[in-house]
């Protein structure tokens, strides 16, 4: 009965070991799991933070050539206003004295409708919602 109960102790002691070895073998998966996530998310942050620098440099280049684009279409309008008003002139002098318009004149009047076009397209990308 003696060694009955003392094999009886031991295999308790050596199932109690061996439940606490799979316990740590768990604990020690549930860690390198952690470490596997710790450096999944420094490494997807690190690439975010590469992608958000070069987005915010192309929207600083986007922002830079808007300015230029509407300064330019500024100076488109203007000039177009100018020459409508020549074209008109012409137009109306050349019927008092019965002569022909000059061909410059159908010229400009395609340009001015480019004018127009190019205001429309540069207003339209004014228009573009900002991140």
């Amino acid at each position: 009965m003696n060694t009955q109960k003392s094999v009886f102790k031991k295999l308790s002691v050596i199932e109690q070991d061996k439940v606490e070895l799979s316990e740590e073998r768990v604990e020690l998966a549930l860690v390198d799991d952690i470490k596997n996530y710790i450096n999944e998310l420094q490494s997807i942050f690190s690439t975010m933070d590469k992608e958000g620098d070069d987005l915010g440099k192309l929207l600083g280049d986007s922002i830079r050539k808007q300015r230029i684009l509407e300064g330019l279409n500024d100076k488109n309008q203007s000039v177009a206003k100018n020459a409508i008003k020549a074209i008109q002139e012409i137009e109306q002098k050349a019927k008092e004295l019965g002569v022909n318009v000059p061909k410059e004149v159908n010229t400009l009047k395609n340009l001015y409708k480019d004018s127009a076009e190019y205001n429309s397209i540069v207003r339209g990308i004014g228009k573009i919602p900002v991140i």
